[in-house]
């Protein structure tokens, strides 16, 4: 017989266009824990204004991040339960 497991995660990202400054934080939430990162992104001042573009890159970069730190619990997790230190490729 298969078991079978199926959970929603939640991912909410905030951006902030300032004076030529794009903030993004991006917030995961699931598995009775939260994480988060934040990304920026800066408009070059020879560049023309698309605020896409800045969006882009500032959430981009937050979910990478977020990505990352997401491993890195998880090899937290396999530690403890190991008892050793791992290695979890990203």
């Amino acid at each position: 017989m298969t078991t079978r497991h199926v959970t929603d995660w939640t991912i909410r990202v905030r951006i902030v266009e300032e004076d030529g400054q794009t903030h993004a934080r991006a917030r995961l939430e699931g598995d009775g824990r939260a994480l988060f990162c934040y990304g920026d992104a800066r408009l070059n001042p020879t560049d023309f204004e698309v605020p896409e573009i800045g969006e882009e890159l500032a959430v981009g970069r937050a979910l990478v991040g977020l990505g990352t730190r997401l491993i890195e619990a998880t090899a937290k997790d396999i530690e403890q339960i190991e008892g050793r230190p791992i290695f979890v490729s990203p």
